[in-house]
């Protein structure tokens, strides 16, 4: 996808565009609604999940969206393009899972269900990990290597804290939070030390971000959620 990124639109579809917003380019466009997209590594293909007849498939096109072809998995609950830009890492019957994207056995990965993102250089996953402590509920934000293992990192996981993934360089992870009624995009060094916000509204909602390729611009959408109340009476 190089350094066009990716939306989806008022249909469920997924679109490329520019930076500036122009170029738009329509990446999926087969009426059926789109939930996640994933892009691999080697910038030549793409993974995204369709809801088809009450079930989650998995599919793999080439970066423009043309060529594409069903990963012959079972049912699955989500998935996105592995490390080796070759095989889908997915989840199903309460397990994760490998499998080229032509088919073949799975291959049982040693990793939680929680698992939510790889790092850029697909040597980090993070995942959350939650437990009861004396009648609380405990979650972290736990940073492990991607064959598995012992945590590396772990972190408490902010109160709100939503869309967690890796920074491009790989060294921190950003999530969205909402602080003094201002969503932002907030992150936390591998390393240690405060949370830093990487934006600084000062009102509405942050929905969603992502980083361009090269790792030099950041997208994200923001709005505001409003809901109403209706009263109503004699209602039969």
């Amino acid at each position: 996808m190089g350094n066009r990124i990716a939306a989806m639109d008022s249909r469920a579809q997924w679109v490329l565009i520019d930076p500036d917003g122009g170029g738009k380019t329509q990446l999926t466009n087969d009426h059926q609604p789109h939930l996640q997209l994933s892009g691999c590594p080697d910038g030549q293909h793409v993974v995204y999940s369709t809801w088809h007849e009450g079930k989650t498939e998995l599919w793999r096109a080439d970066s423009d969206g043309s060529n594409p072809v069903k990963i012959p998995t079972g049912p699955v609950v989500g998935g996105g393009c592995a490390a080796d830009s070759k095989s889908v890492v997915y989840v199903a019957d309460n397990t994760v899972w490998q499998m080229p994207f032509e088919g073949g056995t799975p291959v049982k990965l040693n990793l939680p269900l929680s698992l939510f993102d790889y790092s850029p250089d697909h040597k980090l996953v993070l995942y959350t990990s939650q437990k009861v402590v004396n009648g609380q509920m405990q979650s972290k934000i736990v940073v492990a290597s991607a064959e598995g293992g012992n945590p590396l990192y772990t972190f408490d996981s902010p109160y709100g804290e939503t869309g967690g993934r890796f920074t491009p360089d790989s060294k921190a992870i950003a999530f969205r939070l909402t602080r003094n009624r201002a969503g932002n995009i907030w992150e936390q060094r591998l390393s240690g030390g405060e949370l830093v916000p990487l934006t600084k509204f000062t009102s509405d909602d942050m929905f969603a971000f992502a980083w361009s390729k090269d790792g030099k611009r950041l997208a994200f959408s923001r709005g505001q959620q409003k809901t109403d109340v209706v009263m109503m009476k004699d209602f039969h």
